[in-house]
């Protein structure tokens, strides 16, 4: 243990941060459901969850938000499109990246929200 490297927890955060920025630079559509879904300040947090068919226990977790500037573009149209606010349960296509802060953690920033994909789910059910 003497002999190997430690790292302060910001300079570990760190280098996580930047492992994510190069490895993941991109922009993603990803299919998920929503397990929580609230507003503070004008941003958007959620926790998105992915379920085996008819499983009651996530098999993927992961946070996400959408700041106020895209926030106060897609909500608005998402429900004029849908009829509905998003809540917990729905089914949704969001357009993410990754992020990595050193004192908050990571999270998927929402740039854009399909409303055509909650729509045909919830038409298939």
């Amino acid at each position: 243990m003497e002999s190997e490297k430690r790292f302060s927890l910001l300079e570990l955060n760190s280098l996580v941060r930047e492992a994510i920025e190069c490895e993941l630079p991109n922009e993603y559509w990803v299919e998920a459901e929503l397990s929580e879904c609230r507003e503070s300040y004008g941003h958007c947090y959620m926790d998105l969850i992915q379920r085996k068919e008819n499983a009651a226990t996530p098999v993927a977790r992961a946070p996400a938000k959408c700041w106020a500037s895209k926030w106060q573009i897609i909500r608005p149209y998402f429900e004029r499109t849908t009829g509905q606010q998003l809540r917990a349960g729905l089914k949704v296509l969001l357009k993410v990246y990754a992020q990595f802060h050193e004192a908050y953690g990571f999270s998927w920033i929402v740039t854009d929200i399909d409303p055509n994909y909650t729509l045909g789910d919830q038409a298939r059910r």
